[in-house]
C-alpha cells in the first residue's frame, strides 16, 4: 500500500505527540478539528506550505525554573536564544538555532530541532494563549517536559 505523505496522518500525529510527552496536543489537535489542513488539501507538504504566522523579527521571553530566556526569530526558520538570567554564570549565553516548522493553526506553531549535543527539542508556541510547551530528549534519554507563560517583546 502506498501512502500519500502530503495528507495529514492523524493517528501518527497523535502517537507522535504522546511519544513526545505532549498528550495535551494529541487531545487538542489530534481530532483534526483544529488542525489547519489547507496546505495538505492543496497538495503541499507541511514543510513546503506558506507560513501563516510571521516569526521573523519577533521576540518572546519566558521563565523556567532559575532560567529567564529570550528567543528572537531571525528568519522564519532560524532563532537565537539568550539566557537573560541563569545559574552558574550562564547569563548572557546565546546561540543560533535552525529549526523545522509546522504551522498547526494560525496561532499554534510546532518547531523542532536537534542541538549540537544531540538533544532533540520540540517547542509548541500557542500565540493566542501566550504559552510555550517544550519537550526535549537529551542524548542520555532523559526526557524534559516544560511549559511556561511567555510574553512578546515589542
Amino acid at each position: 500500500m502506498r501512502h500519500d505523505i502530503t495528507r495529514p496522518r492523524l493517528p501518527i500525529f497523535r502517537a507522535t505527540c504522546l511519544a513526545l510527552g505532549i498528550g495535551f496536543l494529541a487531545a487538542t489537535f489530534g481530532s483534526g478539528v483544529l488542525l489547519d489542513r489547507s496546505a495538505w488539501a492543496a497538495g503541499k507538504s507541511a514543510s513546503k506550505a506558506a507560513y501563516k504566522v510571521k516569526l521573523a523579527g519577533r521576540t518572546f521571553r519566558y521563565a523556567v525554573g532559575p532560567y529567564r530566556i529570550q528567543v528572537r526569530f531571525e528568519t522564519e526558520t532560524r532563532l537565537r536564544w539568550t539566557y537573560l538570567a541563569a545559574p552558574n554564570n550562564q547569563a548572557g549565553k546565546s546561540a543560533p538555532q535552525t529549526f523545522d516548522r509546522a504551522d498547526l493553526r494560525p496561532d499554534v506553531l510546532m518547531l523542532a530541532w536537534t542541538e549540537a549535543n544531540g538533544t532533540q527539542v520540540t517547542d509548541i508556541y500557542d500565540l493566542r494563549a501566550m504559552r510555550l510547551y517544550v519537550s526535549a530528549l537529551r542524548s542520555g534519554k532523559q526526557r524534559i517536559f516544560l511549559q511556561a507563560k511567555m510574553t512578546e517583546v515589542k
